[in-house]
């Protein structure tokens, strides 16, 4: 994630929608189009949250993940939480060091160790756990989106209640959406941070 400032977490809790620097990839609309992306509502959050549950649920139901079950997290699983955990334990005591922080810097510091806070236990986590969280993650981002993505308007993108917004939706590609997913991880973070 970039750095996040007080305008980023002020300009959130004034609802403010943020522009999306990933370009927009369709012909539809003229050269240099600004797209945006919204906070959700507590009810679209909510309800992503719940698309994702379901979703995890269903995928651990599944009979083909009964063996793994007992099997620990992957390798490259593991090498990431270790490489987050060290990154953000070392970047926490580079600010905690500072002789005095700026508020930015004492904000990214809170974001720092609320994000360590959220990482998972690999002890109490299992290949099976990995596979549905990646399926759930993926479930909610992808039924938020569409959701939240906005012109300067305000006017939905992607109104899938649409023809047209499925149609766009499909068009813009997987690569897309999944740089798309980056910019909600943001937007996510940024609200839960304002909201403690």
């Amino acid at each position: 994630m970039s750095r996040v400032t007080t305008y980023d977490v002020n300009r959130i809790i004034a609802g403010e929608k943020i522009e999306i620097t990933v370009k927009y990839p369709l012909a539809d609309k003229p050269e240099g189009f600004r797209w945006f992306i919204m906070q959700p509502t507590d009810w679209l959050y909510d309800m992503g949250l719940a698309v994702g549950e379901a979703a995890e649920a269903e995928v651990m139901a599944l009979p083909e993940l009964e063996s793994m079950r007992q099997m620990a997290p992957s390798k490259q699983w593991l090498h990431q939480q270790t490489l987050s955990r060290q990154r953000i334990s070392a970047h926490i005591k580079e600010l905690e060091a500072l002789p005095k922080r700026t508020p930015e810097e004492d904000l990214e510091l809170e974001v720092n160790r609320s994000h360590l806070e959220r990482l998972i236990d690999p002890a109490s986590y299992t290949r099976a756990d990995e596979i549905a969280a990646q399926n759930a993650n993926r479930a909610r981002d992808f039924w938020l989106l569409p959701r939240l993505i906005v012109d300067d308007q305000n006017a939905l993108l992607f109104d899938l209640s649409t023809p047209e917004g499925q149609h766009r939706w499909q068009a813009i590609g997987r690569k897309t959406r999944l740089e798309l997913r980056g910019v909600l991880m943001q937007v996510l973070s940024l609200v839960l941070l304002a909201k403690n």
